[in-house]
């Protein structure tokens, strides 16, 4: 097979089986944080092959085809505003220094939600706080960005070290 097949081929299946975890985020309740996550762990395995523009493709598509096709709109915002592209931006930032590199996940991270925030609040005219239940309560809301913070660093480290598990699982074959 060509390498612009496989590529091609690559990306296709990295686009739908983010979608088809984003259905199952959606079917599936409980889980659906874990769906999430693990949409966003499905161009990893492009990523570490060297193809970075077959995965922002895969991602851009994944992201179109969820906001068209999932019925939630609300569960599609996070990946689209944020996890659909963090995979490739963890490996962009790869090889940065520790402090630089969680400084540039955070600040990628707060503009992520800043545009959840945003795309909630234009699109869907719904008050993201109000979700919440912490409509008028800054202090509350300044706390619970922290505390969001703070678990954002352990998901990074998380996917981290799956990001290690498939790429040691892609030398054996």
């Amino acid at each position: 097979m060509r390498d612009s097949t496989k590529r091609i081929t690559y990306g296709a299946a990295t686009a739908a089986l983010s979608v088809v975890l984003l259905f199952l985020a959606q079917l599936l309740q409980v889980g659906s944080a874990g769906f999430l996550f693990l949409a966003a762990l499905v161009p990893v395995p492009v990523l570490l092959l060297g193809w970075r523009g077959t995965a922002a493709v895969a991602s851009l598509a994944s992201c179109v085809l969820s906001l068209l096709l999932l019925p939630d709109k609300l569960l599609a915002l996070p990946y689209v505003c944020f996890l659909a592209w963090y995979a490739i931006l963890h490996s962009l930032t790869f090889r940065f220094r520790p402090v630089a590199r969680y400084a540039l996940h955070l600040a990628a991270f707060d503009v992520g939600v800043a545009l959840w925030y945003g795309a909630v609040s234009l699109f869907l005219g719904i008050d993201p706080l109000s979700l919440f239940g912490l409509a008028g309560f800054s202090w509350v809301v300044a706390v619970g960005v922290a505390g969001l913070q703070i678990v954002f660093l352990a998901v990074d480290w998380l996917f981290g070290m799956c990001e290690s598990y498939i790429a040691a699982r892609m030398k054996r074959f």
